[in-house]
């Protein structure tokens, strides 16, 4: 649905993902340039992934602290 809709930002909370890579965020996105964001998962807990479409919004910078994800 992302490919098809091409939103400009996506966020995905409870990912269960401990490790994202420019492999899984191709997987998600289209071959455009993406920025992205995660804050990994504990055990099977959590986990933050956000991304966004780098030629529509301007991310300064990012923070992943505890249960917060900060873009």
């Amino acid at each position: 649905m992302v490919k098809e809709k091409r939103p400009m930002v996506v966020y995905l909370k409870e990912t269960k993902l401990q490790v994202v890579d420019d492999c899984v965020i191709r997987l998600l996105w289209s071959s455009e340039p993406v920025g992205y964001s995660y804050r990994p998962s504990v055990g099977t807990f959590s986990g933050i992934l956000c991304f966004w479409d780098v030629y529509e919004v301007e991310v300064w910078s990012t923070l992943s602290l505890e249960h917060i994800l900060v873009i």
